[in-house]
């Protein structure tokens, strides 16, 4: 559908599809051509991290690249990395029958950053599935198996679901020609209200600038970089960002808006809770699950962000 849509029924000169390198700032290398261009936007997205040691066990370890591809649901996995991602297909995997145990080596969940949003999160997701915190795992064969042992925890498992995050895909895109300092990940300095890399012709856009994998970003990022990269003559326009907004669809979801629990000032802060099993139209409903935390300042009373975890 996806494809049907945006790449089917482009020409073969206009939509190239192969490895694409900078020479230059503005010159591409991509399928035996060069191409010269007044200016470049890299929307090369994510991909998931895989520690190298853990390459030994073949297509018993999978990312989510493959999960979507597996023909067959395994009796059992172990997912190693309980955020956002992890969460959500170990709660699903668990509903279509798979034995599921999650493990993490922080003692939070979804990048959840407020204790009691937390506390609630995970004795929700444990109904549907083991979970184990505050552990590094290690993945051992045990005959056709995956033996996983974090801590006191040791559990053998058909199949491994690697979801410790993701890193830009920038691997062969040959970024050093920009002639700026890369960060760790690979990824040049950039200013988020116009997606330029320095003052060059070049822009950045979705998950590849390592910062708000959220799919909404993404697409603001896109028409940022699009807007300036089609306006090159002109000095790049600054957009507004929005506010910070996270929705995990695990049921029942998880959401951030604005500032986090650990970005307020607790001697400025006021927090207001309310608990969902106590609000008579959640339990009418029967979905009298979860918690709401809001954090205002205390002086102006201005609203400075929320943690939940919510039916619906």
């Amino acid at each position: 559908g996806v494809v049907s849509r945006s790449t089917d029924k482009l020409p073969a000169d206009v939509f190239i599809q192969d490895y694409a390198r900078l020479i230059e700032p503005t010159l591409v290398e991509a399928g035996g051509q060069r191409f010269r261009a007044k200016a470049v936007v890299i929307a090369t997205g994510s991909t998931p991290i895989l520690p190298a040691p853990w390459r030994q066990f073949g297509d018993r370890v999978i990312t989510t690249d493959e999960v979507f591809e597996l023909e067959d649901l395994p009796a059992s996995m172990a997912i190693i990395g309980m955020g956002t991602i992890g969460l959500e297909l170990g709660q699903s995997l668990a509903r279509m029958g798979v034995t599921i145990n999650g493990f993490d080596q922080i003692e939070r969940v979804a990048g959840i950053a407020d204790p009691e949003v937390n506390r609630a999160a995970i004795e929700l997701m444990r109904k549907d599935f083991a979970i184990h915190l505050g552990a590094t795992a290690t993945l051992e064969s045990v005959g056709e198996q995956i033996q996983v042992t974090a801590g006191e925890q040791r559990v053998v498992v058909d199949k491994v679901l690697a979801s410790i995050g993701r890193v830009p895909a920038v691997e062969g895109l040959g970024l050093e020609v920009l002639g700026l300092p890369l960060d760790a990940r690979g990824v040049p300095p950039f200013d988020d209200q116009t997606m330029q890399i320095g003052d060059l012709p070049v822009f950045l856009a979705g998950d590849v600038t390592g910062e708000r994998q959220v799919l909404h970003e993404s697409i603001d990022e896109g028409k940022i970089a699009g807007y300036n990269a089609a306006h090159i003559e002109q000095s790049p326009e600054g957009f507004q960002r929005k506010t910070p907004f996270y929705v995990n669809f695990c049921d029942p979801n998880i959401i951030a808006v604005g500032a986090r629990f650990d970005q307020i000032d607790p001697d400025r802060s006021a927090v207001a809770e309310v608990s969902f099993s106590t609000v008579g139209r959640a339990r009418a409903m029967g979905a009298a699950r979860g918690v709401l935390r809001v954090y205002a300042d205390k002086a102006s009373g201005r609203l400075l962000g929320s943690e939940m975890i919510a039916p619906r």
